[in-house]
C-alpha cells in the first residue's frame, strides 16, 4: 500500500549541543529575520511513521491501540514540559 509520506523530504542543519539553536548556513540576501518553529528529528519522525503504518495496515488494529501507544508518551511529553512553562 502505498502512503502519501512514502517521501519523508529533510534538511541538513547545524544543532547546537548546548541550547539547540538550529542554524541552516546559507548566503543571507539582507532581510532575515529570527523566528520562533517547531521542528521534528528526522530519526523520531520516521519511527513515529513506522509505528503509524503498522496500526493503519492491521485490519484488526483499533483506535485503542493507538491510544495505548500514544497516551502514556504524551503524558510524559507534557510532564517535561511542564515546569518550562511561563504562563
Amino acid at each position: 500500500m502505498r502512503h502519501r509520506f512514502d517521501v519523508i523530504e529533510t534538511i541538513k542543519v547545524w544543532e547546537c549541543v548546548g541550547c539547540g539553536r538550529i542554524d541552516h548556513p546559507q548566503p543571507c540576501v539582507g532581510i532575515c529575520q529570527d523566528r520562533k518553529a517547531e521542528y521534528v528529528r528526522a530519526e523520531d519522525y520516521r519511527k513515529l511513521e513506522t509505528l503509524l503504518r503498522d496500526w493503519v495496515d492491521d485490519n484488526e488494529a483499533a483506535p485503542g491501540d493507538l491510544d495505548a501507544i500514544a497516551i502514556p508518551d504524551e503524558r510524559n511529553w507534557q510532564d517535561g514540559r511542564r515546569e518550562l512553562l511561563i504562563y
